[in-house]
């Protein structure tokens, strides 16, 4: 069944109350986790929390805690070594996509500005790399990705930044609204 799939591939988890935790894992060890909560159509209610900021976590370490975020999803290249990877900006949108399209391994920054850097983008090196920044007004998460991106990808990477949610292919409410990947394909 593809949701015990995507549950089991990204170690998605469940606070108490219902919120889910998707975790940062990367080498065997979990980075951090991001705490969002959905309504029951599947949009944000609130502002994410983080688990590394809850009271206690960082107490429970005995060397202390250093967080060093990573791509989620990042734990599922080294299990899908031949897969071409596609990056989106929300971990939500990397397990609606991982179920849609399960011949890509979808990975996620957890934001437009996120994990853009030489030490996140580092495990792509030598695979197939698809990045689809979110719509955004006058094309900005485009263009800031495409510019990062360049510099950020480990030599020897075979990358695009898709375009699709660019230019003329949105509308500009859409753009607003910064709709992503699941949105144009479950909209449209």
């Amino acid at each position: 069944m593809v949701s015990i799939r995507v549950l089991r591939d990204y170690a998605l988890g469940a606070t108490p109350d219902g919120m889910v935790l998707f975790y940062q894992i990367q080498d065997r060890r979990i980075r951090t986790a991001k705490i969002m909560d959905y309504d029951p159509s599947g949009h944000r209610r609130k502002v994410h929390s983080w688990l590394h900021n809850l009271p206690g976590i960082k107490e429970y370490y005995s060397g202390g805690f250093r967080l060093r975020q990573c791509l989620f999803g990042a734990h599922l290249l080294s299990k899908y070594p031949e897969k071409m990877v596609a990056v989106v900006e929300a971990e939500k949108t990397a397990c609606v996509m991982a179920g849609f399209n399960p011949k890509i391994l979808w990975l996620a920054t957890g934001g437009a500005t996120v994990n853009l850097n030489k030490d996140s983008l580092a495990p792509l090196k030598g695979r197939r790399v698809i990045f689809y920044p979110d719509a955004s007004p006058d094309d900005r998460v485009y263009n800031y990705w495409k510019t990062l991106v360049k510099t950020c990808m480990p030599p020897g990477t075979d990358f695009i930044i898709d375009d699709r949610l660019t230019g003329i292919w949105v509308s500009p409410q859409d753009k607003e609204k910064g709709i992503d990947l699941v949105d144009l394909l479950l909209n449209k």
